[in-house]
């Protein structure tokens, strides 16, 4: 997991053994909160938004196609944190709805671990043999937006991104975009420019 987030899997990171200790207490949190869930009764308190969970399934699905795996965990920390100022709010079944998809997606980098934890939540068989766990964007449609895609001084079309990403996230999911390959002629623009939830330009 450490290696991991240490930074861009093609660019590496400079060994620290306070991080090492950092990654320890995260794993160690995480299994707290499990622990804390599996102890817990049942209770009757009412549903509360967790579109977060979709938001990251959606952003961890993305970022390890592109093999982002300092951000997909960075994206498991927040999960956790959020869960973990919610948990006392959170009936029973939401919770175990949020740690049974979190489990599946930290699979592949805390494989027994994950095991584990998937059979102490009462889950058969073992939690390599399952799916990965699907997302509904519409849980968070009103968070996001489309906005006209401009390159060169004319409008290629459109994209839609969350209200709260930021310009770099922008200007790379722009690149990638297929739709946009053949306008785009130059790979490293002169210019970028972006109005927040609006536009973007790009000048090749």
């Amino acid at each position: 997991m450490y290696l991991r987030f240490m930074g861009p899997f093609d660019q590496g990171g400079d060994w620290s053994d306070t991080g090492m200790k950092g990654m320890f207490r995260f794993i160690h949190k995480l299994y707290k909160i499990y622990q804390d869930y599996i102890d817990s009764p049942d209770n009757t308190y009412d549903p509360l938004n967790i579109s977060i969970l979709d938001k990251t399934v959606m952003k961890v699905t993305d970022d390890l196609e592109n093999l982002k795996f300092n951000t997909v965990i960075a994206e498991f920390m927040k999960l956790i944190n959020w869960y973990s100022e919610h948990e006392s709010k959170l009936p029973k079944s939401q919770k175990k709805e949020i740690l049974e998809k979190l489990l599946l997606m930290l699979a592949p980098f805390i494989p027994h671990l994950a095991e584990e934890l998937w059979e102490l939540m009462g889950n058969k068989p073992s939690i390599h043999t399952q799916k990965w766990p699907s997302y509904n964007k519409d849980s968070f449609k009103d968070e996001l937006v489309t906005i006209a895609v401009q390159i060169d001084g004319k409008t290629r079309g459109t994209i839609q991104i969350n209200q709260q990403t930021k310009e770099l996230e922008i200007k790379e999911i722009l690149l990638k975009e297929g739709a946009f390959n053949k306008y785009i002629t130059s790979e490293k623009p002169k210019k970028f420019i972006y109005i927040k939830n609006k536009i973007v330009s790009l000048v090749n």
